[in-house]
């Protein structure tokens, strides 16, 4: 498994910056990553977290990815669609007055919701993270070998920065990120242990390089594949140069517990999807499912029943016969389209009968 691209979105709901090498910062991630962003309450600028719905964002807002920025000897220019120029020093308090001044007329083309956007700025170096969706998170991970999962099934082309990840890695099956949930990896001289997956909202149906909405990727990933979670987030613990290129290797550390994998805002871990191998047992229509990574597939002892995610377009529900931290034993319902030859099968749940 290696680091096949980096990538940095300065600000949110914006273009990103390609880059060849880094230094990912304990606590932060990619320095100056989500760094600023355009929102729509100016009482909230006060260095904390909150709800990227408080943001203009791709989402829930179109038009955004049409407007462009770059860095200059003076802090940073941004371009609206119809070739208008702002510039803004992020350390001049005048600067950003009167920045904030002209967004009124700046985002014609995006509905602000009658409100008058305003610059909030993340800067590391007073403390907190960047602009991410969840309080905990600081970097986002995508497998390219389930890019191209995506583009074998629905026969298109799928640019990876629709996913807006700060790592493309590759290496590794498709869908085998979901089970490293827990483990700390080595990446060039930095560490990073991974959180949870990435439950994905409309803004990866916009092209990163028309910022038009053409494509459905949330509804289809919930319609084909059970679920709507692509690439997982991860915390970085340990600072460290990285270059693309560079190996992943799983470290010796301790796995995180539930709790430090989640938050309270974060989708149930039993819509996580799980990533486990197969193998038939003796008894009809039962198998045994054995995770990849280090997080149970259930709770030992757990009764109810999972949601099998065995290919695109077939979700089963199987009744729970046996749950220990090792192993998990389903009943899938006689008759079926089910065999245990698939390398990796992706679980979600437990649920109550009534849940599923």
């Amino acid at each position: 498994m290696h680091l096949s691209g980096i990538a940095r979105y300065p600000i949110k709901g914006f273009s990103g910056e390609d880059l060849t090498s880094t230094a990912l910062t304990r606590d932060h991630g990619v320095p100056g990553d989500r760094r600023f962003a355009f929102g729509v309450d100016a009482s909230r600028d006060d260095g904390t977290w909150y709800s990227s719905r408080n943001y203009l964002i791709n989402s829930r807002k179109d038009n955004l990815l049409k407007f462009a920025s770059r860095r200059t000897q003076g802090g940073w220019e941004i371009t609206s669609p119809s070739g208008q120029e702002l510039n803004f020093d992020p350390d001049d308090a005048d600067s950003i007055k009167y920045l904030n001044g002209q967004l009124d007329r700046f985002f014609d083309c995006v509905e602000t919701d009658g409100k008058t956007p305003c610059l909030i700025d993340r800067n590391p170096d007073r403390g907190p993270k960047g602009h991410w969706d969840f309080p905990d998170t600081e970097l986002l991970i995508v497998n390219l070998a389930t890019v191209r999962e995506l583009e074998r099934h629905w026969g298109i082309k799928i640019d990876p920065r629709r996913f807006r990840a700060n790592l493309l890695i590759d290496g590794l099956p498709a869908w085998a990120e979901f089970g490293l949930y827990g483990a700390e990896f080595g990446l060039g001289a930095a560490k990073l242990s991974i959180l949870r997956p990435a439950r994905r909202c409309p803004a990866i149906s916009v092209d990163p390089t028309t910022g038009e909405r053409d494509l459905a990727l949330q509804n289809d990933l919930v319609d084909d594949f059970g679920h709507g979670f692509f690439g997982v987030y991860a915390r970085v613990t340990q600072s460290g140069d990285i270059v693309v290129g560079d190996d992943l290797q799983r470290t010796n550390g301790s796995a995180l517990a539930i709790s430090e994998m989640t938050c309270e805002i974060a989708p149930s871990i039993t819509l996580w999807p799980k990533a486990a191998l197969v193998e038939s047992t003796d008894v009809p229509d039962t198998f045994e499912f054995t995770s990849i990574g280090s997080l149970a597939l259930a709770e030992a002892g757990t009764f109810g029943r999972m949601k099998v995610h065995l290919k695109p377009d077939v979700t089963l529900n199987a009744e729970i016969v046996h749950a220990s931290s090792e192993c998990l034993t389903l009943r899938i319902a006689r008759g079926a389209a089910f065999n245990a030859s698939s390398n990796v099968v992706l679980l979600s749940g437990p649920f109550t009968i009534r849940d599923v």
